[in-house]
């Protein structure tokens, strides 16, 4: 014989239950948000070329790379910071004549793309980088174009 308050405590542990499988999912949710990588920045030029800034949330910081890839053609990347700050606000303005595309942080240019040749110029305060020098070191992290490879 059943004692006479089995099915309210039965009820309490289902509701129970569920908040706690509730909070679980919403927590697994949540955590896909902050550590998955982020386009923060995305253009397509003139050419077909299209350009991403991708930031990847790491442990107390970002880590921030520029992706590329003409159509057809094979994917590049360029390293911007790995321990940057949330990009709140970017935007691209690209200029047809010199076939340069500025990446704007904020309100202050922050990388200079030639979608002709494919060099960049990184100025943060973290690394610089100019055209004449050569192209910045690879990046180690997820490429928005890793599944077209």
């Amino acid at each position: 014989m059943k004692a006479p308050g089995d099915h309210v405590l039965r009820k309490y542990f289902a509701f129970l239950g569920g908040i706690i499988l509730a909070l679980a999912a919403a927590g697994g949710i949540l955590s896909l948000y902050f550590v998955a990588p982020k386009i923060v920045v995305r253009a397509t030029m003139p050419n077909g070329l299209e350009l991403y800034v991708i930031q990847r949330m790491e442990v107390f910081s970002h880590n921030t790379g520029v992706f590329y890839r003409k159509p057809g053609g094979r994917s590049g990347g360029f390293y911007y910071d790995h321990e940057d700050t949330a990009w709140g606000r970017g935007r691209v303005v690209l200029d047809d004549q010199s076939k340069l595309a500025t990446v704007f942080r904020q309100n202050k240019p922050v990388i200079l793309f030639n979608w002709e040749t494919e060099l960049c110029s990184v100025r943060n305060g973290a690394f610089r980088k100019d055209e004449t020098q050569g192209r910045p070191p690879r990046l180690a992290f997820w490429n928005p174009f890793s599944w077209h490879n």
